[in-house]
């Protein structure tokens, strides 16, 4: 049965298929932005599949049943618009902006591209290059091949340890087939979320969007299980030898779910941290010239994410370097933080 609720200016709402959708009015602009997110990413691949996610994500806006490529990005651009695919941990899906008064216009493309992506074979094969040239070109971009390499390394059951972008051998392999079934799998109302930020009245917006994405048959997804990671029982290591100036360092623990209490203390945690005025920013750069970039970060997940650090220092320095952060986490565990540090992270 569909619900609607409205309170501080936010619309929510579930179609009779199944489907939500967010809507928040802002006037600031005249633009309005959707997002439509399918839970997806890289915690619903297999070892056999790993980046299939991102090849998809990659592939939404390069054709329908009823529009090339081109005719798309021209429909885009003709409403002053932006549109582009995304996938990450836990999410795969599209999201695009255009000026309000195309409002309509926006609603009816959105729903071409989630309902008829075509996934058209020389598109395919075009972006296939394009990703395995990313992957092979990967230690070219130091700082997120560290935190991969230190995704793999915490994660070796569990999908968030996979590289978003796949394998060599797992994109090679991926067809048109493989993406259109995949992407059927999920792309289904009561596993996708909509939600639109800017100029509209919210009330006229969710009855057209009712009009359009409600006609959609209901219908379950058919979600695969996913494998649990283990506890750590021992720490692991890995080094990866590149001919750099630079080291880059990256420790990780595991961390919380979206839905667990401890994820908004590990977020004050992250808080005190990093940033310029954080602990690690004003003892390893600034008193001890350690590090040219020093933070720590925080990603909760729908299963326990990772809370890391990660620094890039002189390779004469990594040494000293590695146990300046170890020094911190052991400061932090060993003495309680004071009032005014925990305000202002707060």
């Amino acid at each position: 049965q569909e619900e609607t609720t409205s309170a501080n200016k936010v619309m929510t709402g579930t179609l009779p298929n199944g489907m939500r959708v967010v809507l928040v009015p802002d006037d600031s602009n005249p633009v309005v932005s959707f997002r439509i997110a399918l839970l997806g990413g890289k915690r619903y691949e297999t070892k056999d599949n790993e980046g299939i996610m991102n090849f998809i994500a990659q592939m939404l806006n390069k054709g329908t049943s009823t529009m090339n490529e081109v005719e798309i990005a021209r429909k885009v651009e003709d409403m002053g618009g932006r549109l582009h695919g995304f996938s990450g941990y836990d999410s795969v899906g599209m999201a695009a902006s255009f000026f309000s008064r195309y409002l309509d216009d926006g609603i009816q493309l959105l729903f071409q591209l989630y309902t008829g992506p075509s996934f058209p074979e020389d598109k395919i094969e075009r972006e296939r290059s394009l990703i395995i040239n990313r992957i092979k070109t990967a230690p070219d971009r130091p700082v997120q091949y560290a935190i991969q390499t230190l995704n793999g390394t915490l994660f070796q059951e569990h999908p968030y340890g996979f590289d978003k972008e796949g394998t060599l051998t797992t994109v090679a392999g991926i067809t048109q087939t493989d993406l259109k079934v995949t992407y059927e799998r999920f792309a289904v109302p009561s596993n996708t979320v909509m939600t639109v930020v800017g100029a509209m009245d919210p009330a006229k917006t969710m009855d057209r969007i009712r009009e359009v994405f409600g006609k959609i048959p209901a219908r379950a997804l058919d979600a695969p299980t996913v494998p649990a990671e283990k506890p750590l029982t021992t720490v692991r290591e890995k080094t990866v030898r590149i001919p750099r100036a630079k080291a880059h360092l990256a420790i990780g623990f595991r961390g919380t779910t979206f839905a667990e209490a401890d994820r908004y203390p590990m977020d004050v945690l992250n808080n005190i941290l990093s940033g310029m005025g954080g602990r690690l920013f004003r003892e390893l750069r600034d008193k001890e010239s350690l590090a040219y970039v020093v933070t720590s970060f925080d990603r909760p997940g729908l299963d326990p994410g990772m809370f890391g650090l990660y620094m890039a220092c002189d390779t004469a320095k990594v040494d000293r370097a590695f146990q300046g952060l170890m020094d911190e986490i052991e400061q932090m565990r060993a003495k309680p933080v004071g009032k005014e540090e925990l305000d202002r992270a707060i």
